[in-house]
């Protein structure tokens, strides 16, 4: 077979096979055609959505706050008088109650000086007598025309005088007894007591107005009642305001006009 004949045969079989493909791509694209016109002319299915009835109940609001406590009361133990400390009768952190001994000054000091008050008050009663006796006479003589009235003015102020000093020396004798019994250190409430901060053997520092600066011995916090500190926001507060309010006033409504039972408000 010479080349002549091939060529034609050739070109002949390309044709066909192109045909072929036409065809076939031809028919390809009308069957997509349908499957989409298909498609879109099929509903989407809609979903399905479950309701139930609403429930209809009263809910408290609750606010959550981070705070810290601390004592209703609280004082910074210092001596009123001065001394050398020679006792310390609690154990740190114990809890002590009102009026317990915490602390013990020497009062060896305040000792002397109310003996010195009240012999000072022994002296003040001896001349406020001898000068109401001398007044007595001088009454008398100036009465009988052989004394003067000057004299009986004088033992007058005599007596006067003395009284004061008899009154003078009763405040004395107060004052020491003061510091006197302030040597002795109480709690002044009852509560948890802190570290002892002096030793015995210190010095102590005091005062009784504190115009002076004293020595702090311990501290003293009450545990009943107690407070809750903690902060809370404009918003939060005028919440919290509005359902106390609520609260209140469906309480004064249930006692003037009660509601079935069912319908009470009740609290957790």
């Amino acid at each position: 077979m010479t080349p002549k004949h091939v060529a034609p045969r050739t070109l002949l079989a390309g044709t066909i096979a192109i045909l072929a493909i036409a065809v076939v791509a031809t028919a390809w694209l009308a069957y997509s055609y349908r499957q989409s016109d298909a498609a879109a002319s099929t509903p989407a299915a809609l979903p399905q959505v479950v309701v139930s009835k609403p429930l209809e109940r009263e809910v408290d609001s609750r606010l959550g706050f981070l705070g810290q406590f601390s004592a209703a009361q609280q004082v910074e133990l210092r001596a009123q008088v001065g001394g050398t400390l020679t006792g310390i009768h609690f154990k740190d952190g114990d809890i002590v109650h009102q009026g317990d001994l915490l602390f013990t000054i020497d009062p060896r000091p305040y000792e002397i000086r109310l003996a010195q008050a009240k012999a000072q008050l022994e002296t003040a009663n001896a001349r406020l007598v001898l000068a109401g006796r001398e007044l007595h006479r001088a009454e008398v003589l100036a009465a009988k025309a052989f004394g003067t009235e000057q004299t009986v003015d004088q033992r007058t102020a005599d007596q006067r005088t003395g009284q004061a000093a008899v009154d003078d020396a009763k405040a004395q004798i107060r004052d020491a007894e003061f510091d006197l019994e302030h040597c002795r250190i109480t709690a002044p409430f009852t509560g948890r007591i802190g570290t002892h901060l002096v030793s015995v053997g210190n010095l102590i520092a005091g005062s009784r107005t504190a115009t002076s600066p004293t020595t702090v011995l311990t501290t003293l916090v009450s545990l009943d009642p107690i407070y809750l500190d903690f902060d809370m926001s404009e918003s939060d507060f005028l919440t919290f305001s509005r359902d106390r309010a609520r609260l209140k006033g469906g309480r004064r409504a249930v006692r003037s006009t009660p509601e079935p039972p069912s319908r009470i408000p009740t609290a957790c």
